[in-house]
């Protein structure tokens, strides 16, 4: 006869120790998986320590390049050499040149560093205000810039009023603006010597042929000046006159001594741009109209008959028009 009672309890038993030994197995188990993993874990801690060390190191390293190369003192540009210039004010250029400086390049460099200096936005900059034959800019690490320019010729000085302030420009044969030239260097080129003699010094008389030798040495250093009394707008490598009035007013100034030594040219001045009327004013205070598109000669021969026939006064009179061929009128 079976025996259920006892097959229940060997059953139950049987579940107890098999129960048993897999709780033991699964807990031997847990402890080297725990034990593992963490032995993994270390491992990626120190990698990942290892690794912001590395990148905290490499930031100082780049910070302090970065800080060397573009910020320091070590590649500021310090020195600006000019060459081959003759008539535009070295303080001009300078300045052109310096107001870069404060302006950034990629947003958070200064381009008064040498390396992140744009020698293409110089030259534009440069060759907006003025015009040249050529213009080179090189970089002489670590301090110094090097300009070296060539300017077209200039003739004339262009005179033109801007909100109650005189403007003045160079032009060349043509009549084409070259640039503008600031106040200091107008003063310096047009400035008079004044002379003060001393109580007890000798006044030293300088013979007519000796002034007039000295003012024919003053007018070929010294570019006339033309007044335009419109005030009209000036732009740079803009014609204002033409090639034919350029000349005219070149030959009036040169040959104008010559013939009438007791006269002296103050300045000319015209109307308004691109015309052919030309204005001589002397220092006498009265005007003397000369027509560009007609024969100089000719006219300096009216003006030197009724000097002579005509007006005994110069002090009276306002203006001597020239303009009408044989006809010469005065005021």
């Amino acid at each position: 006869m079976f025996n259920w009672k006892k097959k229940n309890f060997l059953r139950r038993h049987y579940r107890r120790g098999y129960n048993f030994y897999r709780r033991q197995n699964f807990a031997s188990s847990s402890r080297q998986s725990s034990s593992r993993r963490s032995v993994r874990n270390n491992r990626l801690n120190k990698r990942i320590n290892f690794s912001k060390i590395i990148i905290f190191i490499f930031l100082l390293v780049f910070i302090y390049i970065v800080y060397y190369f573009f910020y320091s003192p070590n590649f500021k540009i310090t020195d600006i050499e000019i060459r081959g210039r003759e008539n535009i004010s070295e303080y001009a250029l300078r300045n052109i040149i310096e107001e870069q400086f404060d302006k950034s390049r990629f947003l958070i460099f200064n381009q008064s560093n040498i390396l992140m200096f744009n020698k293409r936005l110089a030259r534009k900059n440069i060759k907006n205000s003025y015009v040249l034959d050529k213009l080179v800019i090189e970089k002489e690490y670590p301090h110094k810039l090097y300009i070296e320019i060539e300017e077209k010729v200039s003739t004339v000085v262009w005179v033109s009023q801007r909100d109650s302030i005189e403007h003045y420009y160079y032009l060349d044969l043509n009549g084409v603006v070259l640039g503008e030239i600031p106040i200091s260097e107008i003063e310096r080129l047009y400035a008079k010597e004044k002379i003060n003699i001393k109580e007890g010094e000798d006044l030293i008389k300088i013979s007519k042929d000796e002034q007039i030798e000295e003012k024919e040495e003053e007018q070929q250093t010294i570019l006339p000046l033309i007044y335009d009394q419109s005030n009209s707008e000036v732009k740079i490598k803009e014609p204002v006159l033409e090639s034919g009035v350029i000349n005219f007013i070149i030959d009036l100034y040169q040959e104008f001594p010559e013939d009438f030594s007791e006269i002296n040219i103050k300045n000319f001045a015209t109307l308004k741009p691109n015309t052919t009327q030309i204005h001589l004013i002397t220092e006498g205070g009265y005007e003397i109209y000369f027509e560009s598109a007609k024969d100089l000669e000719f006219q300096l021969h009216n003006l030197k008959i009724v000097l002579e026939d005509k007006i005994q006064d110069t002090s009276k009179i306002q203006y001597i028009d020239l303009r009408f061929n044989d006809r010469v009128y005065y005021k």
